[in-house]
């Protein structure tokens, strides 16, 4: 469960480049030098066809230029710019956050409203907690059904997941089998929020093992999971807290499908529940 730093990069470059493809200096210019032809082209016709005497029309000729040319510029060139440019922009960012198979968060997403969140914690002296989901048989779905296949499993659990949480709560796809959930369960207490967890967890693991169809065949998707509770302190560490989650991730997939690992994180000690 690592961030890759090079694939991140190399996106935000191709979106950068692609702003940069669609609205060239060149482009623009081309476009403003051809309204302000039009409206010179115009502006001399009117006042031939009107017989204005030449030395009014020296006055008149940059007067009509810049009053028209300036509406005429702003509609037709900076008002278009700006709203592609808007769009554009958005549909980037969404794409740099977004995983593309199950448009759930990625992890550096994760890593930003952990530390948001931990900064609440630390705060108010609140708790929460991390889901970790592991798909222990997608490889040998990919490996009997093809790589496909298994992207489609992969949008269904994260249908399923999106269809199990609260509003405040939030899913992000790490890897291939690897998905983490963000509880905020806004808990003063360390008991009530670790059987909130639980609870949270139960219910998240049942929806995601409910029957999928693939190939006219049902298919159960087993699922190990382990939580670790997000404390007042985390924020001081979350780095160190992001790799107590790979820790307890990976605690779960040893153990398997048959019980949920139970973590609790502290700055001063690590300890099993």
């Amino acid at each position: 469960m690592t961030t890759d730093p090079q694939n991140q990069q190399k996106d935000e470059f191709v979106a950068h480049s692609k702003i940069e493809d669609q609205f060239s200096i060149l482009g623009v210019t081309i476009q403003i030098m051809t309204i302000i032809a039009c409206i010179e082209f115009i502006t001399h016709f009117i006042l031939y066809v009107t017989e204005v005497n030449p030395a009014l029309t020296g006055i008149l000729d940059p007067i009509f230029l810049v009053l028209f040319s300036g509406p005429a510029i702003y509609f037709f060139v900076i008002k278009p710019i700006y709203h592609a440019n808007s769009k554009l922009i958005t549909n980037i960012s969404d794409k740099l956050q977004h995983d593309p198979i199950t448009d759930l968060f990625k992890q550096h997403v994760f890593a930003e409203n952990l530390k948001s969140f931990s900064s609440e914690c630390a705060r108010f002296q609140l708790y929460g907690a991390v889901l970790s989901l592991n798909l222990e048989n997608l490889k040998k779905i990919n490996s009997e059904y093809g790589q496909e296949n298994g992207n489609f499993i992969l949008r269904e659990i994260a249908k399923q997941l999106k269809n199990s949480l609260r509003a405040e709560d939030s899913a992000y796809h790490i890897d291939d089998d690897n998905f983490l959930i963000l509880l905020k369960l806004f808990d003063s207490d360390e008991v009530s929020t670790k059987e909130k967890a639980l609870k949270a967890a139960t219910r998240i693991i049942a929806c995601i093992r409910q029957p999928i169809l693939l190939n006219k065949k049902t298919l159960i998707i087993d699922v190990s999971a382990g939580v670790s509770l997000i404390t007042p302190e985390t924020h001081h560490s979350e780095k160190e807290f992001i790799k107590y989650v790979n820790i307890t991730s990976e605690k779960a997939k040893k153990l398997g499908t048959h019980d949920i690992v139970f973590n609790t994180f502290s700055t001063s000690e690590q300890k099993s529940i």
